[in-house]
């Protein structure tokens, strides 16, 4: 199953073909402050590990839980995808991303979240989709008022990282 974006930019299916971009990509600091479950340092094992436990899903559950966001000649610069924390029948689910620093602000994950979330209501038939966002992540929340996501409120020491508590923003999008 392949999305297309624009003419650089898909988001396929998660592949052992994407685990040096990852290596290469997820390495970096900027990254592991404003997400919650990849690790700092990252490596290849990191990689295929996050592959094989995405294939398991997959293949168990007969669902795609997350894609790759491929550009035409960098290959995997990114990733989008979905948490299923309310089971895998749910009317409503949540979103997680994260895009290669070399490739911040050039308005590709604004592109790639609107796409998604338009396939997430039109061809999965959800209702809802949700992005809870670290509440210093301010990337993240112009892509999200971009895409027409509504902030709905902060969430007072709802992660935990590093051992620190950790606010999040919650913005919502519905049909």
């Amino acid at each position: 199953m392949e999305i297309k974006i624009d003419d650089n930019i898909v988001l396929r299916k998660v592949s052992k073909d994407d685990i040096v971009n990852l290596a290469k990509y997820l390495n970096n600091i900027g990254i592991y402050k404003n997400t919650l479950n990849i690790p700092f340092p990252y490596s290849k094992s990191d990689a295929e590990f996050w592959i094989n436990l995405t294939s398991a899903f997959e293949s168990e559950n007969k669902i795609q839980k997350h894609w790759i966001i491929r550009h035409e000649t960098d290959g995997a610069i990114g990733g989008i995808g979905l948490q299923y924390n309310d089971g895998i029948d749910s009317h409503k689910n949540e979103i997680g991303y994260w895009l290669a620093q070399p490739f911040w602000g050039e308005g590709i994950m604004t592109k790639v979240v609107g796409t998604f979330v338009n396939y997430c209501f039109d061809s999965l038939q959800y209702k809802r989709i949700q992005a809870p966002i670290f509440s210093f992540n301010k990337g993240s929340e112009k892509v999200l008022i971009k895409n027409d996501f509504l902030f709905e409120g902060e969430m007072k020491n709802y992660d935990i990282k590093d051992g620190n508590l950790i606010n999040v923003k919650m913005f919502a999008k519905t049909v």
